[in-house]
């Protein structure tokens, strides 16, 4: 009777390690159940491919699942002969150290390319009751194509045919005679001015067109009206401007200033304003380089530098401690990698002591 208890107790264990390698071969086959065994293979009992399913751009990788026919076994050999011949070598044991009836061996098939593969299994089986017995089999898969196309480039981005006006001297008085300045860009590269007039008080008119090739691929622009004195006040103006081309097409566009006659006593601005703190650039716009300064009653850490109109960092200009008093810096034009930047419209930022101020200035191509 105990022998016979102890062995309904070993058949017991067979069974439910039996039951638990069916549910992993269940598992591992539905997960590749695209994929087709054939042959005499009768000791694997499932399969699985990594990655599943197998694509072009990552290595594929085969495992096997199987039982010994005795208690247990050990796999003496897995090897990948090619990408379409893999051989395993099994030896079956009637007695070990723990009794573990299942096996599994992985083979690194490689780089595969689309469509359908065929792996031929070779499968020898050593068992201590009998002779050797090899099996074969095969498998057959398919291999998706996982290219990715890149989302197709934004579109460039449109720049505004008038995108700054500003004046000289700022602000505008009734009693100083004053100039218009007027920047933008134009849909084509290089743009020249031909005619450039002030008509009368309310329009102005201008005329672009493209230019021989020049330093920089910005199609930015920029003209000085001078318009004499001006009354205190809202002024609006109509600025035509003419684009000649492949075809000539004129815009109206509406710019505008203010001409202030302060008389009201209000003092010089505080200390840590602005206009006392960061003073404007000299000349804006300008060609190689614009000068400004920075002045200061308490020194402190800080931080200068230029700007384009998409907020990305360009030059540099000073990082240190400003002592007391005015400190003069320019900006020679140039980025940070010493290439010269681009025409446009920039902002040269001075952060310090927790505030940031900003002040704009034009560069003009050479």
């Amino acid at each position: 009777m105990m022998r016979s208890s102890g062995l309904a107790r070993r058949r017991n264990s067979r069974l439910v390690r039996a039951t638990l390698l069916t549910w992993v071969v269940l598992a591992a086959t539905a997960a590749s159940a695209a994929a087709q065994m054939n042959g005499d293979l009768r000791y694997v009992r499932g399969y699985d491919l990594i990655t599943n399913p197998p694509t072009t751009h990552h290595p594929t990788t085969l495992i096997l699942y199987g039982v010994y026919p005795t208690d247990c076994g050990a796999v003496e050999e897995a090897s990948v002969i090619d990408s379409a011949n893999v051989k395993i070598r099994l030896r079956s044991q009637a007695q070990c150290d723990s009794a573990i009836p299942s096996w599994s061996a992985s083979f690194a098939l490689g780089m595969l390319t689309m469509g359908n593969h065929t792996v031929t299994i070779a499968l020898t089986m050593d068992r201590p009751d009998s002779e050797v017995m090899v099996y074969q089999g095969s498998l057959t898969f398919g291999v998706e194509d996982s290219t990715v196309n890149p989302p197709p480039p934004p579109p460039p981005p449109v720049y505004p045919l008038v995108f700054t006006t500003t004046t000289d001297p700022w602000p505008p008085t009734p009693t100083v005679p004053m100039a218009l300045i007027v920047g933008g860009y134009t849909p084509f590269n290089c743009p020249v001015w031909s005619v450039a007039s002030v008509i009368d008080t309310s329009h102005l008119a201008i005329t672009l067109s493209p230019g021989p090739a020049c330093g920089d691929t910005v199609g930015f622009w920029t003209q000085r009206f001078e318009l004499g004195l001006q009354r205190e006040g809202h002024h609006l103006m109509d600025l035509a401007i003419t684009l000649e081309g492949d075809s000539t097409v004129t815009h109206h566009i509406p710019v505008g200033f203010l001409v202030v006659n302060d008389t009201t006593g209000w003092g010089p601005p505080p200390t840590d304003s602005l206009d006392k703190v960061l003073s404007p650039s000299r000349p804006n716009p300008f060609v190689n380089e614009s000068r400004f300064s920075i002045s200061l009653e308490v020194g402190g850490d800080a931080k200068v530098s230029v700007f384009d109109i998409n907020g990305r960092r360009v030059s540099t200009v000073f990082r240190g401690r400003l002592q007391p008093g005015t400190t003069e810096l320019a900006w020679n034009s140039r980025r940070d990698d010493g290439s010269r930047a681009a025409a446009g419209v920039y902002f040269y930022r001075l952060e310090m002591r927790g505030r940031v101020m900003a002040r704009q200035l034009v560069l003009l191509r050479q």
